[in-house]
């Protein structure tokens, strides 16, 4: 996904998937950390981040790998968590890109 498309992602799943997300301040810690990645393939732990799904706590493990390609930033988003919350998780972020794509 496109750089940009991380911070709004990150709140649509905060509000529309989990019971209670990441916080505002979360979300911008990691867009904040993802705007200083410049390296192409660069990968970092953005951290482990307690939520709640389903009325019961969860953590998930959110990992950003950065695509820079003629000035143009793209991420590979990656999020670990229970299997039945990653495969919510997937599906969120597929139709996401296919709703935001071109």
């Amino acid at each position: 996904m496109d750089v940009d498309q991380l911070e709004p992602f990150l709140k649509r799943v905060s509000t529309s998937v989990l019971d209670s997300g990441l916080s505002d301040q979360e979300i911008k810690q990691i867009f904040y950390k993802v705007q200083k990645m410049n390296k192409n393939n660069e990968t970092k732990k953005m951290g482990i981040f307690e939520v709640v799904y389903h009325e019961k706590p969860v953590k998930i493990k959110i990992e950003i790998e950065v695509h820079v390609e003629d000035g143009n930033k793209e991420v590979v988003i990656y999020m670990f968590s229970t299997q039945e919350l990653v495969d919510v998780l997937d599906k969120e972020l597929l139709s996401y890109i296919k709703r935001n794509a071109g």
